[in-house]
């Protein structure tokens, strides 16, 4: 099990706590492997008052869910499993766990090595929380879009319209189309002015399994990558810009939308979300075609860079060796 999930498991990043890491007045060690094997220890236990009893003031990163003795001691056998490197920087010492910096390090002061927050730690937390709060986003849209072509035999025309009454049960909130990795005056506007970071692709049910429904964009989330929920409800994430081109592009032929009514100039477009300028706008930047102008189709992929005009220049030879004359405004086309 990587830290990611270990520290989803067992902390917490409390608003309350400062920003800045604060040496906690706990149990003092000589050195901060001890500390460590101190806290493993209680840990495995399964006594809540023993973590607490090393941790000191910094056992307020763990929520009262994950006191339990059954959590405790998973939270013991899955660090058994984990290499942990101690890495020393002055008077602090962090734990790094498979490679990460655990929620919690260590401070020296006049007692010894005391346990305190490490807010590296808890910003990678911060982070592992959030993208598994959009993994559960795009299971509650996914769950609700199925949910709407079973009682519509259609799917939804967008996730904006989710959130309307009528539609389906009201137990999808604004929040929920809402990437947590986005600030608040970053989030993308939907349809009608709507708050929605998500991208919806209306396939049918009945397309493959493997046919996206709808996903966070690339930016929402470090490296670029994607997090995708399925047409049959599962999420995972796309990491290569190609494969997950090839599967938008897919997915857009699986709902009826071809590339070409992404254009801005296709004014014969089909009903639904191909109407929404955003939403186009939103999928061409997806594609890659967005620094294309507006109008036109980005680069074929057949399409050589610096490939010479089919078309003859006027005042050079053609291939068979005569002249093209220089074409003039009078001349007819």
């Amino acid at each position: 099990m990587k830290l990611p999930l270990l520290a989803s498991l067992l902390f917490t990043a409390p608003m309350g706590l400062p920003a800045a890491d604060e040496p906690a007045s706990g149990k003092a060690f000589k050195t901060p492997e001890a500390a460590w094997k101190a806290f493993v220890e209680s840990v495995s236990s399964g006594d809540w008052a023993a973590v607490e009893a090393v941790l000191g003031p910094a056992a307020a990163s763990v929520p009262p869910g994950a006191r339990a003795q059954p959590r405790l001691k998973k939270m013991a056998e899955d660090l058994g499993k984990e290499p942990m490197v101690v890495e020393v920087k002055g008077d602090q010492a962090a734990f790094m766990v498979s490679g990460r910096a655990f929620p919690v390090g260590v401070r020296k002061t006049d007692q010894g090595w005391v346990f305190a927050g490490n807010s590296k730690g808890r910003e990678e937390q911060a982070s592992v929380v959030n993208v598994l709060r959009c993994s559960n986003n795009l299971k509650l849209i996914g769950r609700h879009c199925l949910s709407y072509q079973t009682k519509n035999g259609m799917p939804v025309e967008s996730l904006e319209s989710l959130l309307k009454a009528g539609d389906v049960d009201r137990t999808l909130k604004p929040s929920d189309v809402l990437c947590p990795l986005v600030g608040e005056k970053g989030h993308r506007k939907g349809i009608d002015g709507v708050s929605c970071d998500y991208l919806y692709v209306p396939v049918k049910t009945t397309a493959a399994k493997d046919a996206i429904l709808a996903f966070c964009p690339k930016g929402n989330h470090p490296g670029g990558v994607r997090q995708c929920v399925f047409v049959d409800g599962h999420v995972d994430k796309i990491e290569n810009e190609g494969e997950f081109r090839k599967a938008l592009r897919a997915s857009l032929g699986a709902a009826g939308i071809s590339i070409d009514s992404l254009k801005d100039n296709d004014l014969e477009r089909p009903v639904g979300l191909s109407r929404d300028p955003g939403w186009r706008k939103a999928i061409r930047a997806e594609l890659g075609a967005e620094s294309a102008p507006a109008g036109e189709p980005g680069p074929s992929s057949t399409e050589k860079k610096g490939s010479p005009s089919k078309k003859p220049v006027p005042g050079k030879k053609t291939k068979k060796g005569t002249e093209e004359p220089p074409v003039t405004k009078d001349q007819p086309k």
